[in-house]
């Protein structure tokens, strides 16, 4: 991917991430992706998930974890 391309994504993915679209976030990420997220062992949204499904799990723990303003 160019640097453009890149940067299209990026942009792409908040703006599904500001429209609550999830769908949007997920099709772009590979079968076998590996989503880390920074945080405290007790905390509920850090940690490695596997798969798109596992990072479908993420975003629910996120928005009743913290709160995420526009």
């Amino acid at each position: 991917m160019s640097e453009q391309q890149n940067l299209d994504l990026v942009r792409r993915l908040y703006a599904a991430f500001g429209q609550g679209d999830l769908d949007g976030i997920l099709a772009p990420l590979d079968p076998q992706v590996s989503w880390r997220t920074p945080g405290a062992p007790d905390l509920p949204t850090g940690g490695l998930r596997y798969g798109p499904t596992a990072v479908r799990e993420f975003f629910p723990l996120l928005l009743n974890t913290f709160d995420v303003a526009d």
